[in-house]
């Protein structure tokens, strides 16, 4: 059964930057994709269209057989539920602890302590890093981080998980460890997209490959053997430019991926230097989660300081550090 379904789809910014052009294919549900190309080639931007954070400018995307230009504003939470996004840099909360870190997407849906604590506990159990509950991410390791960062993905229960350089910022073996980490969740039924440029990776997974500097290729191949055949059928051309023209296309590519990126370094210099996000927002964020455990651990009878299933955790990894 086909999952996510994308149709001759382009996607163009403001600036002129071109991410592709009539991108089109398939992903089963239950299916590992990997999604390759070279820095600014797309992957990102179908993580985006897929959470709607972007609206291609032609074509279109279907998930579950839904179009998602159908997608109204006040179902688009219900719909990112669907997709579990680990990005490079994890992008784990300092101010909350892993537990925290993990159970923040299920305060938000508003579930009761007890299925929180039993899905945090599970999940903490699944990516091994049981001991690690009352540390903060700066406490851990890249590989931990990371691990932390899928756990959180996976707290809602997505029927999709997109990772975006999962391994970019990790050594060959810490980076082994992750893949190994994802395909296992893949085995157990869930949809599994990795988007990436690390020869290992592509190397080592056997699985569907959408390679976007080759589709983006094929298209200027396309639209270049079109044009140079109708000017050889109106003699204006000789035929044999046609096929010289063809062999100079990965020259053509990788002029266009420099324009690219020029314009891109271009951008950024006359963008104003200043944070996405203001250190009081994060803050702020991060106390009100915590205070929404805290009502519903009095809700539940329990402390308000840490939760039930955070002091038996504690009390095991005190326990652990005295056998060893």
């Amino acid at each position: 059964m086909v999952m996510i379904q994308f149709q001759n789809v382009t996607q163009r910014f403001t600036d002129g930057t071109v991410a592709f052009t009539n991108l089109s294919f398939n992903i089963e549900d239950g299916e590992l994709v990997l999604i390759t190309g070279p820095s600014g080639s797309g992957k990102t931007t179908i993580l985006n269209l897929l959470i709607k954070e972007y609206q291609p400018v032609s074509g279109d995307i279907t998930m579950d057989g839904q179009s998602l230009r159908e997608i109204k504003p006040k179902q688009l939470p219900l719909h990112r539920r669907k997709i579990g996004a680990v990005f490079q840099d994890c992008k784990l909360i300092e101010e909350l602890n892993v537990w925290e870190n993990i159970a923040m997407p299920l305060v938000i849906q508003g579930q009761s302590l007890p299925s929180i604590e039993e899905r945090v506990t599970d999940l903490l159990s699944l990516v091994q890093l049981t001991s690690k509950a009352l540390m903060f991410p700066k406490q851990l390791s890249g590989g931990e981080a990371q691990r932390i960062s899928i756990a959180r993905a996976l707290a809602t229960g997505p029927s999709v998980i997109f990772a975006d350089e999962p391994t970019g910022n990790l050594d060959a073996k810490t980076a082994h460890h992750i893949i190994n980490l994802l395909k296992k969740i893949n085995e157990l039924g869930t949809t599994l997209i990795i988007a990436t440029h690390d020869p290992v990776i592509i190397k080592e997974i056997k699985a569907k490959h959408v390679d976007l500097e080759a589709a983006d290729s094929e298209e200027i191949c396309s639209d270049l053997t079109a044009n140079l055949a109708e000017k050889a059928h109106k003699k204006e051309v000789q035929p044999q430019a046609i096929v010289k023209a063809i062999k100079k296309t990965t020259d053509t590519q990788e002029i266009k991926q420099e324009v690219n990126q020029e314009a891109d370094q271009e951008n950024e210099l006359k963008k104003p230097v200043k944070l996405k996000i203001q250190p009081k927002k994060i803050s702020g964020f991060a106390q009100k989660i915590q205070n929404k455990i805290k009502k519903l651990a009095m809700k539940s009878g329990k402390a308000t300081t840490e939760s039930d299933s955070q002091s038996k955790l504690k009390e095991k990894t005190k326990k652990n550090s005295a056998k060893s």
